[in-house]
């Protein structure tokens, strides 16, 4: 009984110091501008910011501005298996747009494909203006680098 009662405080202690990943704190190095949002970049990442948005990226080498802005997409890519990015940018309605709620959450966000990890969502955010928010998360991409995405998508406020 004694052996079985160190066995399960051991394997209690473990858990609660590795917190099954959940209770993980990212670094934010820097916050990008993007109309009245502040936007968190974590630690180790990289951004690419335009007039009206930014990409915050795990990648190395030229960060492209994705095809969903609407600015030419000539360099324009999204989807690379082994990374992970967050992009926000403002846009706009013609006709009344849809409320996205603070904190930002991928559960908020429609996945556009059941083939593909991307999900995004436009609307207006509190008193903030409209924006359009897209997360990819790419399958081979490492899960700490999931994990800083969407706790950075979560950390967006209005400045």
């Amino acid at each position: 009984m004694r052996g079985f009662l160190t066995t399960v405080a051991v394997l209690l202690g473990v858990l609660a110091l590795s917190g099954c990943g959940s209770g993980r704190q990212v670094a934010f190095t820097q916050h990008a501008k993007v109309g009245s949002l502040s936007i968190p970049m974590p630690a180790g990442f990289r951004s690419r910011t335009w007039p009206r948005g930014v990409v915050i990226y795990d990648g190395s080498g030229k960060i492209p501005i994705p095809c969903t802005t609407n600015n030419g997409c000539a360099d324009g890519v999204a989807g690379y298996p082994n990374r992970d990015e967050l992009v926000v940018y403002e846009t706009m309605f013609h006709e009344t747009p849809p409320k996205l709620g603070l904190p930002l959450a991928l559960q908020s966000l429609q996945r556009m494909s059941a083939r593909l990890p991307e999900w995004d969502g436009a609307g207006s955010i509190d008193r903030a203006g409209i924006y359009a928010v897209d997360v990819w998360l790419g399958p081979k991409a490492p899960a700490g680098d999931r994990a800083a995405i969407l706790s950075a998508l979560q950390t967006v406020k209005p400045r």
